[in-house]
């Protein structure tokens, strides 16, 4: 759940996850007698889907562990508000403050001095 709420709140997006809960028969049929595979699918967390806003919080009551149905109304224009106070990409749309520069010149990255020049610890 919490890394639901900090994916939205990062990207500034709703968040939509959707979770499959296994019943005994699935988890039967799946791990095909296999004891182990068996204990690892009983002893996984509980399936979580839920709805998160672009400020992190949850928008609707989260279906843990079941089947469900979670729904949440949403707008937009919120998403919007949150990216333009913080911008996401990094760009900052401020021409005045900005600007971009290509400098062409080759430049090396590496310079090999050879061995008579390098300097001797006294």
């Amino acid at each position: 759940m919490k890394r639901s709420a900090s994916h939205a709140l990062e990207g500034k997006v709703f968040n939509v996850g959707s979770s499959s809960a296994l019943d005994a028969d699935a988890i039967d049929q799946l791990s095909q007698g296999d004891s182990k595979i068996m204990e690892l699918l009983q002893a996984a967390p509980a399936p979580v889907s839920m709805i998160v806003g672009p400020n992190g919080e949850q928008l609707a009551d989260a279906v843990i562990g079941g089947q469900g149905m979670v729904v949440a109304e949403i707008d937009i224009a919120h998403s919007i508000e949150h990216k333009r106070a913080q911008d996401i990409v990094g760009y900052y749309n401020r021409f005045d403050m900005f600007h971009l520069e290509f400098d062409p010149t080759p430049n090396r990255l590496l310079d090999q001095k050879p061995a008579a020049s390098r300097r001797t610890a006294a």
